[in-house]
């Protein structure tokens, strides 16, 4: 009996020492897990830049897509007017009128403009005194980016024509007629020029 007492109170002491030899371990949280403000400014700037970088992309995109196709316009209503007036010419020559006929308010450093749809040349073309009004663009009903530009009807478009004929010196057969094309409060120009020649005597 008192062997076996012996041996319990043995295993009993052993098994408390060997439980007592356990490696602790204490967990502490760790205070610093947190953004600071310095990493949460730089991680808002690189969020910003990957955004904003490509809306800029596409805002400049837009832009020269309009100076371009304002550019296409601006050429064809100078070329419009050159060739109003080569058809004023030609009307002139085949009727037997003088060939500068109706082109009076052009002529002489004064400066017209020319509502190409009116068919009477004596009323098309106007002078334009100090500015030249604004051409108007209409839906022609085609397409709905397809205009109509004249002076009658529409909304205002923001392109101005100014259209003069110069004399050449010592050549009354020949003139210089210049097209001027302003947009955009006259911070954007296109010119055409073009020589005319009396075709026949």
């Amino acid at each position: 009996m008192f062997k076996l007492e012996f041996i319990k109170k043995i295993k009993d002491e052993n098994l408390l020492r060997k439980f007592s030899s356990l490696p602790t371990t204490n967990y502490q949280l760790p205070t610093n897990l947190g953004f600071t403000l310095i990493e949460t400014l730089v991680a808002i700037s690189i969020l910003l830049l990957a955004i904003v970088s490509p809306l800029m992309l596409a805002k400049q995109g837009m832009v020269s897509a309009r100076l371009a196709k304002n550019q296409v316009v601006a050429f064809y209503l100078a070329q419009e007017a050159v060739e109003y007036v080569r058809n004023v010419r030609d009307s002139n020559l085949l009727s037997g009128s003088s060939w500068l006929s109706s082109l009076d308010e052009c002529l002489g450093g004064s400066v017209c403009y020319i509502d190409t749809f009116n068919p009477n040349f004596a009323s098309a073309i106007q002078s334009c005194g100090v500015d030249c009004p604004e051409l108007n663009k209409e839906l022609d009903g085609h397409t709905a980016d397809s205009f109509i530009y004249s002076y009658e009807n529409g909304d205002p478009s923001g392109f101005v024509r100014d259209i003069y004929i110069e004399n050449v010196p010592n050549n009354s057969d020949e003139v210089v007629v210049t097209v001027t094309i302003t947009w955009d409060k006259g911070q954007r120009t296109f010119c055409v020029k073009e020589n005319l020649y009396k075709l026949v005597e």
